[in-house]
């Protein structure tokens, strides 16, 4: 009976070294200017395990033993994957600009997507376009500018048109 409990308390022992887990913080940083970056992306690879950066850059992500590497990921950067060091608890990350990618993505009210998997009708216009006309409502600035678009002003009460 005595072997039988060493036996199990060993068991147990094991068990729980297995599922340790190491919480690895850090700022997010932009390479140009220094600036956080809010919203950033950071996952633990091979895993569902993630977290995003707050608003002074800063994030908070549990990685399992075992798993060494974090995926880094904004829109408008280059991805970047940082391989963890033994003890490692800090990481500070400075992004890249990826101009390529900034002509690619789309904002839908939704999300963002890549410009060749939208489907349907999108239309751009520049700032130029909107910067020589006097304007008091955004709509007004689209009206006659975008194709297919037409602006109607309405007062946003309940029932009305």
């Amino acid at each position: 009976m005595k072997n039988f409990m060493l036996f199990l308390m060993t068991l147990f022992l094991s068990c729980h070294v297995m599922a340790q887990q190491t919480t690895v913080t850090g700022t997010i940083t932009d390479g140009t200017d220094g600036s956080p970056l809010i919203g950033a992306n950071v996952l633990v690879k091979g895993t569902g395990t993630g977290s995003i950066a707050d608003v002074n850059g800063k994030f908070s992500v549990s990685v399992p033993t075992g798993k060494d590497v974090l995926v880094i990921s904004c829109i408008g950067y280059k991805q970047q994957e940082i391989t963890l060091k033994a003890g490692q608890k800090v990481v500070n990350v400075v992004m890249k600009e990826d101009s390529e990618l900034l002509d690619e993505v789309v904002v839908v009210g939704y999300g963002t997507m890549k410009k060749s998997d939208l489907s349907g009708a999108s239309v751009s216009m520049g700032e130029d376009a909107i910067k020589g006309s006097i304007i008091t409502n955004l709509d007004q600035s689209l009206q006659g500018r975008a194709a297919g678009v037409t602006a109607v002003q309405t007062s946003g009460a309940p029932g009305s048109s």
